[in-house]
């Protein structure tokens, strides 16, 4: 009920101190943590150290604290460097994300002092996520403050112009990453988001999926829903998920141990795939399995001087059912050429399709019916002034208008 009335659902405190998130920048040479101190640490690594392989050339001296003019308010939930690598991205409990920007060395070779204080991060600019006029509206008649949700994870575009956060409320907002001003407030999902991904190289497009099972592609430009996935039906939570390398196809897991795979294309030779792919290594009994104490390596208990792994490999190990029976050919051919599956492999009768995509048309639904939803806070105060008695409650339900077709059918009939 917490995740379709839109409250902020609670988490256990983590310990004080606690890292939260951390990242590195892209040519590795700067690595950054977020902690429940409310502080983000940086450190910089000597490139020349990076490079040589001597023994203990990667010294403790080697690396260096690069302090931070400022911090949060609350936890840090995530931290990113920009593609370019002069910015770094915070984003907090406390309502905010932050765009930081390391001082220049300048040409002249600075005093110890002055050069720590070049080195030092300094706050360029702060997101900030205001209220919309609903929010203010129920804060106004609850007699309390306003409510700050809080950002959950924030990443860059791939050009670096555009800040796409998840917010505590599952919406999603967008920034223009140079004036620090909010472009869009994104409405579809109904439960805290924790996949948001950036395209690998469109810089309009990313990706978003959370506990209520939808895989949403956004143009973040237009801050609207070009196609996403509905996987509710499935009572599943999706945890995890990823871009490929090739930007062409979306990867998300989900508590229940399955994965989901879409991307663009026909994706016939996918759609012959079997539902059940286990190896068949998993379904060794235990009693069969030994380990070393010394080591901790796993072995059949036959040939305990194998290692577990080197017993399978070679193509010994074969692709198998949820019960543990093997497949015939050739679909063992294919699992041992690492393979999907075969080109010419006829489907089965019985079939296990994945979330249906959503059109464009209802795409632009779903989020206009979001965009109607009156999210209430837990804690909000149901005591409201009387009103008329022909005045409906619109607070509590959300009315979608039928189509021009649907309304010819009905009049037909």
């Amino acid at each position: 009920a917490a995740a379709l009335s839109g409250a902020a659902q609670s988490e256990p405190d983590a310990p004080e101190g606690a890292v939260m998130c951390t990242a590195w920048n892209a040519e590795g040479t700067m690595f950054a943590c977020g902690t429940t101190a409310c502080k983000t640490h940086v450190w910089s690594v000597e490139e020349a150290a990076l490079r040589s392989e001597a023994p203990g050339a990667l010294a403790p001296s080697a690396i260096r604290g690069a302090p931070m003019a400022g911090g949060h308010l609350h936890d840090v939930t995530s931290c990113a460097f920009s593609h370019s690598g002069a910015f770094l991205l915070t984003s907090s409990r406390d309502g905010q994300a932050k765009i930081w920007e390391r001082g220049s060395m300048g040409k002249k070779k600075p005093q110890k002092k002055s050069e720590k204080k070049d080195r030092a991060w300094r706050l360029r600019g702060v997101l900030s996520t205001p209220a919309d006029a609903e929010a203010l509206r129920r804060q106004a008649r609850a007699r309390r403050g306003p409510v700050v949700y809080a950002v959950e994870q924030a990443v860059w575009s791939r050009d670096d112009s555009v800040v796409v956060a998840a917010m505590s409320d599952f919406t999603l907002r967008a920034w223009d990453a140079q004036s620090c001003v909010l472009l869009h407030t994104m409405r579809l999902h109904t439960n805290k988001v924790h996949v948001l991904q950036c395209h690998p190289f469109d810089p309009r497009v990313c990706v978003s999926a959370g506990h209520d099972g939808r895989v949403a592609v956004w143009d973040v430009t237009r801050g609207r829903c070009v196609r996403h996935y509905d996987g509710g039906e499935f009572e599943t939570l999706v945890l995890d998920g990823s871009w490929s390398p090739c930007g062409s196809r979306i990867a998300v897991s989900d508590e229940k141990g399955q994965w989901c795979l879409f991307g663009t294309g026909c994706g016939g030779s996918l759609s012959r795939a079997k539902h059940e792919q286990f190896l068949e290594c998993e379904f060794v009994p235990e009693a069969e399995i030994a380990r070393d104490a010394a080591t901790g390596f796993l072995a059949l208990a036959a040939d305990p001087d194998t290692p577990f792994h080197a017993q399978f490999a070679n193509g010994r190990n074969r692709l198998v059912d949820s019960l543990g029976n093997p497949y015939g050919e050739p679909y063992q051919s294919a699992f041992r050429a690492r393979r999907l599956i075969a080109a010419n492999v006829p489907s089965s009768g019985v079939r296990f399709e994945p979330p249906a995509p959503v059109g464009d048309r209802a795409a632009e639904e779903a989020t206009a019916a979001a965009n109607r939803v009156t999210y209430r806070d837990d804690d909000e105060v149901l005591e409201e002034e009387p009103e008329s008695a022909g005045d409906d409650d619109d607070d509590e339900v959300v009315l979608v208008e039928s189509s021009d077709e649907e309304d010819a059918e009905e009049s037909d009939s």
